[in-house]
């Protein structure tokens, strides 16, 4: 399926430029619950201990997210059920222990960096658009693909949900991207790895999107454009690397 005449390429983040090990919910609550029993992650906080454990159900509210989409931060899903006193600075001290973690545990797809410049060196813009996991930090995460310098430098623009305060797929959160992009959304394409996410979203914003799916057994959508590997995207454009 070929894209037509797109003028930028919009990448998700996690998992689709860079693996992180919480592709799946039980994934991330395993990740969740790990981090929050560990003694490690609350040394020298004030205000809030770690728990010796936690209720399923508790982990399972602490990685909801709201149906508008609004972004709930990091420290006001702690305080709402499970650390109700927490000051500030425990909130970001655990915040940034957490997400140099899951940063620990990213690995940049192996592809990710050839395909930014290449696309870029064809002449169209790029950009990432990611959610973070738990409404952690936007400045973090930012911080995190600046690490990443061959990517970063390749790319226009850098957004995360905290950004704009939605996550997609809320149309917000795309609006937000294409204003500063100054693009119309039929010009642009999004690739990611989350259906809902990225290619319901996108859609729902006007802009073409391709799902960026590696598990052959998933079930594919005859109306989706489809890559399995991220080099894919060169011949959905008619082009060659």
């Amino acid at each position: 399926m070929k894209m037509s005449n797109p003028n930028a390429i919009i990448f998700d983040w996690g998992n689709t430029l860079c693996d992180y090990p919480l592709r799946t919910e039980a994934a991330q609550v395993e990740f969740l619950h790990d981090f929050l029993t560990d003694p490690s992650s609350f040394t020298d906080l004030a205000t809030v201990t770690a728990p010796r454990s936690i209720a399923g159900a508790t982990l399972q509210a602490l990685n909801r997210e709201r149906e508008d989409c609004r972004v709930v931060s990091f420290a006001d899903r702690l305080r709402c059920v499970l650390a109700p006193d927490m000051d500030d600075a425990d909130a970001e001290l655990l915040e940034l222990r957490l997400c140099k973690r899951i940063f620990a545990s990213g690995r940049l797809m192996p592809e990710a960096e050839k395909v930014i410049a290449t696309v870029r060196r064809m002449g169209y813009r790029t950009a990432i658009l990611s959610n973070t996991p738990w409404g952690t930090s936007h400045r973090l995460w930012r911080a995190e693909v600046g690490r990443h310098t061959n990517v970063s430098r390749n790319c226009d623009l850098v957004m995360f949900c905290g950004d704009c305060g939605y996550r997609k797929p809320s149309q917000a959160a795309f609006d937000a991207c294409l204003e500063l992009l100054r693009e119309a959304p039929d010009g642009v394409i999004m690739v990611g790895d989350s259906f809902r996410s990225d290619v319901l979203g996108a859609r729902g914003a006007g802009c073409q999107a391709v799902w960026f799916c590696r598990d052959a057994s998933l079930p594919k959508d005859d109306s989706a454009a489809i890559m399995t590997t991220l080099d894919d995207i060169f011949s959905l454009l008619g082009k060659g690397a």
